[in-house]
């Protein structure tokens, strides 16, 4: 049985290895059932902010994964080493960092500030059971220019409990919102959901409810994980 330590270790192996390979890490929302049925996606590239575009897509495909427990994520982000000082001193620092800030000092030459690939797994049922981390790439901008071979720092990773900042947030907002607007359909819609409800999630049923969504333009990927286990990436769908 999948458990929420391999989704979160798929989750952040996945944002490394797309981190190693490609030199950046795209968003990916995830969203699984307590076995570990559900699906990965992919926004189409915005000038929005990614917890905004991923929020979006959870929201599109909670009627597929109707009976989800878990909102995962993978992102590139910033990371702020605060090594030798107290933890009241670490804390009073972060709650003045903003949106935006760490990219700044980070421009400005700050050495403390890094690249990371964040990832997370959220608990909607027990939060505080959450699993999320930082994956450090610990080198200088000029030893990353000259693909200088590295170790992750994963001091920050392996964390319990529900995330600091707004991405983890901004992801339950969506799905308790949306999970609020599913428990209360139109009588003209609830036919509709019920056949979703009833029918087996077959690989064609998540592939023809991705498709339907990539028309939109908003999702650049999409990955079933499906019923029977064996089989990880079944499909996936490329928006026009």
């Amino acid at each position: 049985m999948t458990t929420a330590a391999d989704l979160m270790n798929m989750i952040r192996e996945g944002g490394r290895r797309s981190y190693m390979e490609d030199g950046f890490v795209a968003p990916v929302a995830f969203l699984f059932n307590a076995e570990g049925v559900g699906i990965a996606l992919q926004p189409t590239p915005s000038d929005e902010r990614p917890p905004y575009l991923m929020a979006r897509l959870i929201s599109l495909f909670m009627p597929l994964v109707y009976d989800a427990r878990y909102v995962g994520a993978s992102a590139e982000g910033w990371s702020k080493s605060m090594r030798g000082v107290t933890e009241p001193e670490a804390r009073a620092e972060m709650d003045n960092i903003h949106h935006g800030d760490l990219q700044k000092a980070h421009d400005a030459g700050d050495p403390t500030v890094k690249t990371s690939v964040i990832s997370m797994l959220l608990d909607m049922e027990e939060p505080e059971l959450s699993l999320s981390g930082h994956s450090v790439d610990p080198r200088s901008d000029a030893e990353i220019e000259a693909k200088e071979p590295f170790e992750w720092d994963t001091e920050l990773d392996d964390l319990t409990g529900w995330p600091e900042g707004d991405m983890a947030d901004i992801l339950r907002a969506a799905f308790l919102h949306t999970k609020t607007a599913l428990a209360h359909i139109p009588d003209q819609l609830q036919p509709s959901f019920d056949q979703i409800r009833n029918n087996v999630r077959t690989n064609e049923v998540a592939v023809e409810w991705v498709g339907t969504v990539s028309t939109m333009g908003i999702l650049q990927m999409a990955v079933w994980f499906g019923e029977d286990g064996e089989q990880a990436a079944i499909k996936v769908v490329h928006a026009a």
